[in-house]
């Protein structure tokens, strides 16, 4: 390996949408753990949601900007926070109607 490949190795950063991705798909999994020692109400059912849409939505601005720009690192951590995001508010959506049921 020559040293020019490992200079433009070394340039690449990640990029913050793909870090913030991944950093909201481990709030969906740490959050309802928290809030289920507290009450359960509408507005913490709809914080359910709220990580998780953010994750995705982080996820894919952030493939779109390594798409964009190749010396971007991120595309991992940007997938994986997607998917651990789409588990993990399926997983909820079912508890969420075995617990409540038909309670509106």
């Amino acid at each position: 390996m020559d040293l020019r490949h490992k200079k433009e190795i070394m340039k690449k950063k990640y990029d913050g949408f793909a870090i913030a991705s991944f950093v909201m798909a481990l709030i969906t999994i740490l959050f309802p753990l928290l809030i289920f020692q507290l009450s359960y109400n509408n507005m913490i059912k709809f914080s359910f949601y709220v990580f998780p849409l953010l994750s995705i939505i982080f996820g894919i601005a952030s493939l779109l900007k390594i798409k964009k720009n190749k010396n971007l690192n991120g595309k991992f951590l940007s997938i994986l926070g997607m998917i651990i995001s789409i588990i993990v508010a399926l997983i909820y959506t079912s508890l969420i109607q075995e617990v409540c049921g038909n309670c509106g």
